[in-house]
């Protein structure tokens, strides 16, 4: 009752002859994706993952069985065909004499912080353009007027070339009584 009321999908995949089968899902599977362990016995587990991500689920495979531990996270089609990013962490069990024999993990929905993640990346990416881009002067400085960020046109205005900008004093660039005022 645990394992079926988790949150995340607990799985234990068989080691046979160089390939992984599902042996056990819990109850979530069903709940999260809509699948049965009986799919996932029937089906290639990548014929479920995008077609853009089945290189990273083939990275996962291959460092869970050189290292005994992966974390992963690619995106999984669910009955209804709707895409989920999951965060697969999984552990790898062998023998007494070292051979592979079971893989035990979880699967986690991260869809929505995946997908917020997302927003920030490209919102930062639309802001870093606007200002690296902009005709126009902008700068960050410290009220001490050090210097800690400046966009091209900046740089350009202050001959500052390809020098480094930490520990640049803005107060340099003014005239005694505009200092006053800053």
């Amino acid at each position: 009752g645990l394992l079926d009321n988790a949150p995340a999908v607990i799985f234990v995949q068989r080691y046979e002859a160089g390939v992984l089968t599902f042996e056990f899902c819990s109850a979530s599977l069903y709940r999260l994706l809509g699948w049965t362990l009986k799919d996932l016995q029937d089906n290639s587990f990548a014929s479920f993952i995008h077609p853009e991500d089945r290189d990273l689920y083939y990275d996962r495979t291959r460092t869970l069985l050189q290292t005994g531990y992966a974390s992963s996270r690619y995106r999984v089609r669910d009955r209804q065909h709707t895409w989920h990013w999951l965060l697969d962490e999984a552990k790898l069990l062998r023998d007494a004499q070292g051979s592979p024999v079971e893989v035990v993990g979880l699967l986690m929905d991260v869809t929505e912080a995946t997908q917020a993640s997302e927003k920030v990346r490209k919102s930062e990416e639309c802001y870093r353009i606007l200002v690296e881009d902009s005709p126009a002067i902008i700068c960050r400085y410290l009220p001490d007027l050090t210097l800690t960020f400046a966009n091209r046109p900046m740089i350009e205005a202050l001959g500052l070339g390809e020098a480094p900008l930490e520990g640049i004093d803005l107060g340099q660039f003014l005239l005694p009584e505009d200092r006053q005022v800053v």
